[in-house]
């Protein structure tokens, strides 16, 4: 059985203006709402993410000032990453839900979950947030999922901009794979076709940066990246 994860409390975060702000949440959850789509999707309440899950991906450092300026009022953390006083409560609910929905697949208690939360997390690095990111929801997702007995995880990641924090978490290990389908030449400017990780495939395997304007077909760059990887990872097609 397919499931949800939302809650309001994300729309509180950030202000309007930037391009990652509550609207873009707001029309997805409206769009569910007026299909079938949303009756047929069991909602899932989990707690928010504790200081000890936090810190599997993140220092203790960087989450207590994260805390205190939102607790604070809010600040930035750079010219594109705001903080604001919902921001901690926000994040560390969006963190607890991903957490607990690798769990739950993980138990078999559910088929799939899509998790609508913000703010989002892929840019997010161990000590900072990032690109408009707090904490890395997909990283302690995928780690969840590890603790919880996955032996490998793949991620991927179609947003047009590199994940770099969710590239940094795991470049250098080998239960959990990273695929990104990015563009060229946009922010934040990482993930060329050398950055292979531990296990790096071979050349004519890793797929490149997409062009930005250019669009392949989802099955096409899939079979590109993970056409040595479906055994070892458990991937069905």
């Amino acid at each position: 059985m397919p499931a949800r994860v939302y809650d309001e409390r994300f729309l509180e975060h950030g202000v309007s203006g930037p391009p990652e702000h509550a609207g873009r949440l707001r029309a997805v959850v409206a769009r569910l709402r007026a299909s079938d789509l949303w009756e047929e999707i069991a909602p899932l309440e989990f707690a928010p993410a504790t200081a000890e899950q936090l810190q599997w991906v993140h220092e203790p450092a960087y989450l207590e000032e994260l805390e205190g300026l939102s607790h604070g009022g809010g600040g930035p953390l750079d010219p594109d990453t705001l903080v604001t006083a919902h921001s901690w409560e926000a994040a560390t609910l969006a963190a607890g839900r991903c957490i607990s929905a690798a769990e739950a697949l993980l138990e078999g208690s559910v088929e799939q979950v899509v998790c609508l939360v913000r703010p989002p997390g892929h840019h997010a690095l161990p000590h900072r947030g990032k690109g408009f990111c707090l904490l890395n929801n997909p990283a302690l997702a995928a780690e969840a999922a590890r603790r919880a007995g996955a032996q490998r995880v793949a991620l991927l990641d179609w947003d047009a901009h590199h994940g770099n924090g969710l590239q940094d978490f795991f470049y250098h290990r080998g239960d959990v794979f990273y695929l990104s389908l990015h563009a060229q030449h946009l922010f934040p400017g990482t993930g060329t076709s050398d950055e292979l990780g531990r296990e790096p495939l071979e050349a004519d395997q890793a797929p490149p940066p997409l062009p930005a304007a250019q669009r392949l077909r989802l099955e096409e760059f899939l079979d590109h990246g993970l056409a040595q990887h479906r055994e070892r990872l458990g991937v069905r097609t």
